[in-house]
């Protein structure tokens, strides 16, 4: 994203998708930098101690922040060995979201015949449905693909084809990914090894 994106939110689960999400997230304006790209290879690096109530737009990490519409009771937000765990227990919104920078040098990767691919490992007590947006943008406009899973355990792995998008593509574009847990009130919920590359198809 550049300096001048301005901020979106993006639209309630329940009321697009028939599975409930409360609000839209907001886009963010971030310019991309070596550091980012460096996640992308060895792992996303997070914050330095734990969040027992986390605010909605909070940074967790060069190219990674939390988003949520809780009204009072905030989600917990703690580090695991290789990404971030989400305490929701009091949670009284309808939505946490992971909001994702697509690094600078994967962002050159795309054209036609590629497809990007969001790859984690999750753990949750309960089967959660997660929404997956991956926004686009470059100097023709911006688009947006999306995706259900639902998660329990273990790798995850979504992949959207880039041949979809009705934006032109064969200049500069960047991206971002929102990963959202749909009502994770009650719900402890781990996200590790988060991977975003674009790839040949």
């Amino acid at each position: 994203m550049t300096d001048s994106a301005v901020p979106r939110r993006a639209s309630g689960f329940r009321e697009q998708q028939g599975l409930g999400l409360g609000a839209l997230l907001r886009r963010m304006a971030r310019r991309f930098s070596s550091r980012q790209a460096a996640d992308a290879k060895d792992g996303l690096s997070l914050m330095a101690a734990d969040i027992s109530a986390c605010d909605s737009g909070t940074e967790l990490s060069s190219g990674l922040k939390l988003f949520h519409d809780a009204a009072w009771h905030r989600p917990g937000v703690g580090k695991t060995a290789n990404g971030v765990r989400m305490d929701s227990a009091a949670f009284d919104g309808s939505y946490v979201s992971l909001a994702i920078d697509l690094p600078a040098d994967q962002a050159a990767r795309i054209r036609v015949g590629t497809e990007l691919v969001v790859a984690f490992s999750a753990q949750s007590d309960r089967a959660l449905p997660v929404f997956l947006r991956a926004h686009f943008r470059n100097d023709d406009g911006s688009e947006v693909l999306h995706d259900l899973i639902v998660i329990e355990a273990g790798a995850r792995s979504v992949r959207f084809n880039l041949d979809g998008l009705r934006i032109p593509i064969d200049k500069p574009t960047t991206a971002w990914v929102d990963l959202i847990l749909s009502d994770p009130t009650g719900t402890e919920v781990s996200i590790d090894g988060i991977r975003l590359d674009v790839r040949r198809q």
